[in-house]
């Protein structure tokens, strides 16, 4: 996949024993599952970054700050072995609690700013991170964030974690579609490229931008 032109790989891993693992899963699992999908995810990102490539680890603060620091404690170890950035995600399902458990968590490592964006029309915030004992990390804060434009009238505004969160662009077919909402597929948020630059979204997320920039 390297030599066909992949440069990047996204790896998540949300927990570091099998015990916790097989409980983040909806559907009923055995342990051995467990064992064998753990493992092969930090198979994954070992063979990608031996590869070559470009590898991020996502891990989510869902539970507990006991919980953040095994999983960093474990990909801490792998790190040392393997060339990969980790992340720290905060959890839409419970966004106060989860900052607070990523919070607790820098602070503990006696972490450091490195460096923080925050991208101007999206619902996100990363900082880069460096601990006392020189472990690199860096954390993604999302918040509940809604362009008005597209999230006022929204149906399920109520139940919408994140809001608004950015645009993306998503390769369909032959042709490259802009999508903007994570959640719904319809056709005021999900259109080709060239018809969304054209419409009235375009120039207020533009002006948007602008706004937040100045």
């Amino acid at each position: 996949m390297r030599e066909a032109g992949l440069r990047k790989v996204i790896v998540s891993i949300h927990d570091a024993t099998p015990q916790s693992f097989i409980q983040l899963e909806t559907r009923q699992r055995q342990f051995g599952w467990a064992i064998r999908a753990l493992e092969s995810q930090k198979h994954n990102l070992a063979t990608a970054s031996e590869a070559g490539l470009h590898v991020r680890v996502n891990t989510v603060a869902y539970h507990s700050y006991g919980q953040v620091r095994l999983v960093l404690d474990d990909l801490g170890n792998l790190q040392r072995k393997y060339q990969f950035d980790i992340r720290l995600l905060n959890d839409l399902a419970n966004i106060e609690k989860s900052q607070q458990i990523i919070r607790d968590t820098c602070q503990s490592l006696g972490a450091k700013v490195v460096k923080e964006e925050r991208r101007a029309g999206s619902s996100n915030a990363t900082v880069l991170w460096e601990a006392e004992s020189g472990f690199c990390f860096s954390t993604k804060m999302a918040y509940r964030y809604f362009f008005d434009p597209i999230c006022a009238e929204c149906s399920i505004k109520v139940q919408c974690y994140e809001g608004f969160y950015g645009i993306r662009l998503e390769q369909r077919m032959s042709d490259y579609w802009i999508c903007l909402c994570i959640y719904k597929h319809s056709p005021d948020v999900l259109m080709p490229w060239k018809i969304f630059l054209e419409s009235e979204l375009a120039k207020k997320f533009k002006e948007l931008c602008e706004r937040e920039q100045s």
